[in-house]
Parts: C-alpha cells; sequence; structure tokens
C-alpha cells in the first residue's frame, strides 16, 4: 500500500485532538479575548471623567496632545445658563482661559456671536476684553479698535471712578498695539506721543516703555528704543530691549562697512 494511502500527512489517531474538544478551547479563546476587550474598554472608559472636568484636567489633556478632545468636553460640560447662570459664566470664562492657553483667538471671537440672551452683564463686558485682546493677537488691528473706540467713548462718558483712569490708559494702550499689529507705524507713533502728554505719571511703567519700544523700533529708532527699554526688567521689556539692540548692531555694522565715497 503506498505511503499516500496510508495518510503519512495526517497525525496518528493517538495525537488527534478531538473536535469536541478543540471547539471547546476556541470557545474558550472567543469568550478571553472578548473579556479582555471589555475590561480595556472599561478602564478607558473609567479614564474619562465621570463629573465635570477641571480646568487643570483639560490643561493636562490639552499638553498630552489631547486638545481636541479638551475642546469637546469644554462644550459638553458647559452648565444649563437657565438653571445656573452663575455657574455658566464661570464655565465660558474658563473655557476662554483654555482657549488662549491654546492660542484659539478665533474660537474665542466666535464666541461673541453666540452670547445668550440671559447671559450676565458683566460677562459681556468681560467677553468684550478678551475678544479685543484675541484680535490684536490675529493682527486685525481694525476690528481690534472698532471695539476700543467705542468702550472709550463709553468710559469718556461715565461718571467719576478711582479706576476710570487706570481703564482709559489701558484701552489706549491697546489702540497704539492695533496700529502696529497693523503696520500702521506713523499713526502707532502719533498715539504714544498723545499718550505720554496726557499720561506722564506712567512713563516710568514697565509695561508702558516695552510697547514705546517697539513703536520706536518699528519707526527705525532702535537707539531710543533701546534707551527705553535697557533697565526693563520684565520678560517684554527684555525681549524689546534685545531686539531693540540687535537692530542697532547691525546699523552699526552697516554704517562701518559703507564704502568710502571717492572724493
Amino acid at each position: 500500500m503506498s505511503a499516500f494511502s496510508e495518510g503519512t500527512h495526517s497525525p496518528p489517531k493517538g495525537n488527534r485532538v478531538p473536535f469536541v474538544f478543540s471547539s471547546f478551547i476556541f470557545v474558550i479563546s472567543l469568550a478571553s479575548v472578548t473579556l479582555f476587550a471589555c475590561i480595556q474598554s472599561n478602564a478607558q472608559a473609567s479614564a474619562l471623567p465621570a463629573d465635570k472636568p477641571e480646568l487643570s484636567e483639560l490643561s493636562q489633556l490639552s499638553a498630552a496632545g489631547m486638545t481636541e478632545f479638551s475642546l469637546v468636553l469644554l462644550d459638553e460640560y458647559t452648565p444649563d445658563i437657565e438653571t445656573s447662570p452663575q455657574a455658566w459664566m464661570v464655565w465660558q470664562q474658563d473655557k476662554v482661559s483654555v482657549y488662549q492657553q491654546l492660542g484659539q483667538w478665533q474660537r474665542i471671537v466666535q464666541l461673541g456671536d453666540s452670547i445668550p440672551v440671559k447671559a450676565p452683564p458683566s460677562y459681556r463686558e468681560w467677553l468684550q476684553k478678551q475678544i479685543i485682546q484675541a484680535y490684536l493677537f490675529l493682527g486685525d488691528g481694525a476690528s481690534a479698535r472698532d471695539l476700543l473706540l467705542v468702550q472709550l467713548w463709553v468710559e469718556s462718558r461715565a461718571g467719576a471712578d478711582p479706576e476710570k483712569s487706570t481703564r482709559l490708559e489701558r484701552l489706549r494702550r491697546q489702540v497704539i498695539q492695533s496700529y502696529l499689529v497693523e503696520g500702521r507705524t506713523r499713526d502707532a507713533m502719533s498715539a504714544t506721543v498723545r499718550y505720554e502728554q496726557d499720561y506722564r505719571a506712567s512713563l516710568e511703567d514697565s509695561a508702558w516703555r516695552a510697547l514705546k519700544g517697539r513703536v520706536l523700533i518699528a519707526s527705525d529708532r532702535a537707539e531710543k528704543a533701546a534707551l527705553v527699554t535697557v533697565a526693563n526688567d520684565t520678560p517684554v521689556g527684555q525681549a524689546v530691549y534685545a531686539l531693540a539692540r540687535r537692530k542697532v548692531v547691525r546699523l552699526l555694522i552697516r554704517r562701518c562697512c559703507k564704502p568710502l565715497s571717492p572724493r
């Protein structure tokens, strides 16, 4: 009898696994895989916040590269303004803070288009300030200035207030910034001169000197910008001073390397 007919390619009968037993092993394996998948799924689900997440938790998610997930949670867990207006306002403010951390300036601007009717007036006022700042970061000086001029008009008509002068100073500084982000150097310089005429007491303020330094650099007056910011120990002031000093060095090199004109 040939080897083929003897079935040499099949295992000996004594080593064969019974069909029923092999099916049992398959079912057990499938159940084990399913159980493991369920356990893993439950573990992932338990990692998700069961209650409203805190701002710090959303920041950690963003830092871990889960930016979009944190933004989804921001929208998902927003309190109902009808039942909890105060909680809604606090959560919206936290949402804006996260947007600022992520550089999501356009999202902040879009919030201004969907303010609920029942939103507290204090929230509206606060959000407008954040939108102005967002426009400045986006380089949209014209839109920022439109809101700033309205606020300046409102503040000018307001009654006596100890904080009124401070608010007006802040608004006028932002007007200068709005010209800078648009590249309107002459307007920024003119607004700077008028500001210093009206608020001489703030000339030693570090934030103001840093802003003035930026205007001077944009106006090709790097030497004066360096003098204005040389003693500024704030991070922004130091950055402006470093930029001014670099431009001064380049200017000196250009002057020294300028070819002499023939006599």
